[in-house]
């Protein structure tokens, strides 16, 4: 009491005292985080540890990651494929390996071969549905079963290393191949291998072509468009510059507008001119 009576105003120090106090004389227990019901299993430790290799390889390259986002954002693709590709870096898709670890029961393997958990190295690289996609792209990627590097180190070199339009390619292959995933699991809707490597590669190349158009438009626009420049008054006149606001905004403009005064063989005459409404 004596200290919150050094710290606090009296009525303050009154209105903390009066707090009840409950709950203390319960005992402290262990409890894992990583269940729901606070107990350890062998399970979760496992996953837990392959979360914190993913953090620890996403920490110690965090500027490789900063690099890799400024160049993502300058690639020629929508913002949705670059958003996706960022989430696969920061080690933040949900696959079904993700949710089971935070505690969402759910189915826990892959979809389509139903073999193995569905890890966001399984769903995107792993698995031979989507190894047949990747390689039946223009990338034409192979690698061998076992690849030790996780998909966000993979995405993040790519990103650093790789020319641009190889990083595009990648972007939307990857977004078309979690899309692919999203209509089995969700609408049962089965896609094919030409399928989604067609749509990712028409729906880039559409993108890119309507970016193409809508510059050409606004540069085209810009040259037509007669340049206004500010011009020295003539002598004996009063140049009012406004902007395009309407009347409320521009009173004291209007006002001088309405009734100007112009000289014309020494005298002075009101002139009224036309006003932008």
């Amino acid at each position: 009491m004596d200290l919150l009576q050094q710290l606090f105003l009296p009525f303050e120090s009154t209105q903390i005292a009066l707090i009840p106090l409950e709950g203390l004389q319960q005992q402290d227990s262990l409890v894992w985080a990583a269940t729901q019901n606070g107990l350890f299993t062998v399970r979760s430790a496992y996953h837990c540890i392959r979360d914190w290799e993913e953090q620890g390889v996403a920490s110690s390259s965090e500027s490789s990651s900063d690099v890799a986002w400024n160049r993502l954002w300058q690639l020629k693709i929508a913002p949705r494929y670059a958003h996706f590709v960022w989430r696969i870096i920061k080690g933040i898709v949900p696959t079904r390996q993700k949710l089971w670890n935070r505690g969402v029961r759910c189915p826990f393997s892959c979809p389509r071969c139903v073999q193995i958990s569905e890890s966001v190295e399984h769903v995107l690289r792993d698995c031979p549905w989507t190894r047949c996609v990747w390689f039946a792209s223009p990338l034409g990627f192979t690698w061998p079963l076992e690849v030790e590097q996780s998909m966000s180190a993979w995405a993040c070199s790519l990103h650093l290393s790789a020319p641009t339009e190889v990083a595009e390619l990648f972007a939307v292959i990857c977004y078309h191949i979690w899309k692919a995933r999203n209509l089995l699991c969700f609408e049962e809707k089965g896609s094919s291998i030409q399928g989604v490597v067609g749509a990712a590669i028409g729906n880039l190349y559409e993108y890119q072509r309507l970016q193409q158009m809508s510059r050409e438009k606004r540069e085209l626009g810009s040259r037509d468009k007669p340049q206004q420049r500010w011009q020295v008054p003539v002598p004996g006149s009063i140049t009012i510059n406004v902007d395009a606001a309407g009347r409320n905004a521009n009173r004291v403009a209007h006002e001088l507008s309405r009734f100007s005064l112009a000289h014309d063989d020494n005298e002075w005459i009101g002139v009224t001119p036309h006003c932008i409404q």
